[in-house]
């Protein structure tokens, strides 16, 4: 919790807002991943069993939409909105992406101005005492480790960790005793492996 604190400082509060927003939109996308899963699963459902459809088409809600928007729901819709949420889909990760790597260059490019700035504003005392090379590999090394070897993947972590939380979440949603068996099956041999 303290790392977090710091590494958060360090940004200004343009790359904060940034990032909340960024945030924001790795909800949108994670929402969208698991509507993508979820439908790709009820696809597969219509497929295999033909009265699946129908049992789908009586459930009062799907009635009410498809009378409001005047469709008849069939196979074809539902492939066509598989291929508008994938479609959506792949859209939305290549832009969460674009601001991911975007933002972290921004972090980069900022963290390398404000430490040659620093060390423009030292004396020249300070020069003496140090080795040129450390300050250089600090302007360029460090801070593209910082940037790409926290910031990066701290971002793909978050991104990761609310994709499993909502695929654990759709998986509960759909069959909950087989997500905790298995979760538990999983756990006991993970215990046993490490202790």
């Amino acid at each position: 919790k303290n790392i977090l604190f710091k590494i958060l400082s360090i940004l200004d509060n343009h790359q904060k807002k940034k990032l909340i927003f960024i945030s924001v939109f790795l909800l949108t996308v994670t929402f969208i991943e698991i509507v993508s899963i979820g439908t790709l699963y009820q696809l597969s459902k219509v497929l295999l069993d033909a009265n699946y459809l129908n049992q789908i088409i009586s459930y009062e809600p799907i009635i009410t939409i498809t009378n409001l928007f005047n469709f008849q729901l069939s196979l074809d819709f539902f492939i066509y909105f598989l291929f508008f949420i994938f479609l959506l889909k792949f859209t939305l990760n290549f832009f969460y992406y674009f601001l991911q790597s975007t933002f972290v260059e921004s972090v980069r490019k900022k963290l390398t101005s404000k430490l040659v700035k620093l060390y423009l504003a030292k004396e020249y005392k300070f020069f003496l005492s140090r080795n040129s090379s450390v300050l250089i590999r600090n302007i360029t090394s460090e801070v593209g480790s910082f940037s790409l070897g926290i910031m990066n993947n701290l971002l793909i972590l978050t991104t990761e960790f609310f994709i499993f939380l909502g695929i654990i979440c759709l998986l509960l949603a759909n069959d909950y005793k087989l997500v905790l068996i298995i979760f538990t099956t999983i756990s006991a041999i993970g215990f046993s492996y490490f202790y």
